[in-house]
């Protein structure tokens, strides 16, 4: 009798268990590589937010005010970034026409791509996952983590640029008005 060259059901189906294994494990790790990739999207839009914020403060001696409602963070959309296609306004989150202030509305739009947010509202459209405000002389601006949306990378003219708790889709809590010394910065 001859034998027979090849290979099992038993080994066949060891190959393929093992195959199969090893494609969850690749395509797990391919997808946390992506979210952190967002994240870090997020972070380097944001600083280039906040550079630019820097400049228009310098060119205007101000901010301007968003986001703000007395000596508070304003609650709701009101406090979510502007989309730069409808925006109107002379704050740095709002003004039209102006080189850094479409700069940081650009950088900011890109932030709120990568934490895979939309446009919201009506009229005003603003990013689903970020918050701004400015009360003239401070400004701050969070957007909301891919890898972890109950954290956010915030930024501010105090020169922070850091993880904060809360999500800035749903809390103003991220964003802080120090009444200390009357400055709009990141809640760290």
């Amino acid at each position: 009798m001859k034998k027979q060259k090849g290979f099992t059901v038993l080994e066949l189906l060891i190959v393929v268990a093992i195959i199969g294994i090893l494609s969850a494990i690749v395509l797990g790790q391919i997808k946390t590589a992506r979210e952190r990739a967002k994240d870090k999207a997020i972070f380097e839009n944001l600083q280039s937010a906040r550079n630019e914020i820097s400049i228009y403060y310098s060119n205007n001696g101000t901010y301007g005010t968003y986001g703000i409602t007395g000596t508070a963070i304003s609650t709701g959309n009101n406090s979510k970034c502007v989309s730069s296609l409808l925006a109107t306004g002379t704050s740095v989150f709002t003004k039209s026409g102006d080189a850094q202030a479409e700069k940081t509305k650009e950088a900011i739009a890109a932030s709120n791509s990568a934490s895979n947010g939309t446009l919201v509202g009506t009229g005003t459209q603003r990013f689903s996952n970020t918050r701004c405000a400015t009360n003239g002389a401070s400004a701050a601006i969070a957007a909301t983590l891919a890898t972890d949306n109950t954290k956010s990378w915030c930024v501010d003219s105090t020169g922070f640029a850091g993880e904060v708790t809360g999500n800035a889709a749903t809390s103003t809590a991220v964003l802080l008005y120090d009444l200390t010394n009357s400055t709009v910065r990141c809640n760290s």
